[in-house]
């Protein structure tokens, strides 16, 4: 068995990535509660999207992570916490700026981003199996 690799069954991967987006959504619904009068009112339904993405996120990062190589314990808390961040900071953004003429505006309240940074992270994810196994095999 390899230094960083911890043998753990793949629920343990999917609850820890679910868990750690779970709460990063949370708190980006809290954000949205404190300044805007629609999530008050839509909040229940809100959230419920925000679990359900980042459940099918969690399944989708384990089964990618599993199918190759099990993931070390560090990287699977480390690469989620940093998506899970990047959501927060977004949703501080999102109630920080007003929609104007500037592509950074564009950018923070387009309704993709949030999906291309679950997307991007899962690439990511993918990559970084595939060189794993890769590297593994030689």
């Amino acid at each position: 068995m390899k230094k960083n690799t911890v043998s753990r069954p793949q629920g343990i991967t999917f609850a820890l990535v679910f868990l750690i987006l779970a709460i990063s959504s949370a708190v980006s619904t809290i954000i949205g509660w404190f300044n805007s009068v629609d999530v008050k009112g839509w909040w229940p339904l809100g959230i419920t999207i925000y679990f359900l993405v980042d459940f099918i996120y969690a399944l989708v990062f384990a089964a990618l992570t599993h199918a190759r190589r099990r993931s070390s314990f560090f990287f699977v808390v480390a690469y989620n916490t940093t998506l899970g961040v990047l959501l927060v900071v977004h949703s501080i953004l999102f109630y920080a700026t007003k929609i104007s003429d500037g592509r950074w505006e564009e950018f923070i309240h387009s309704s993709y981003t949030l999906y291309g940074a679950y997307g991007a992270f899962l690439t990511g994810a993918a990559i970084w199996s595939l060189t794993r196994r890769t590297s593994a095999a030689e």
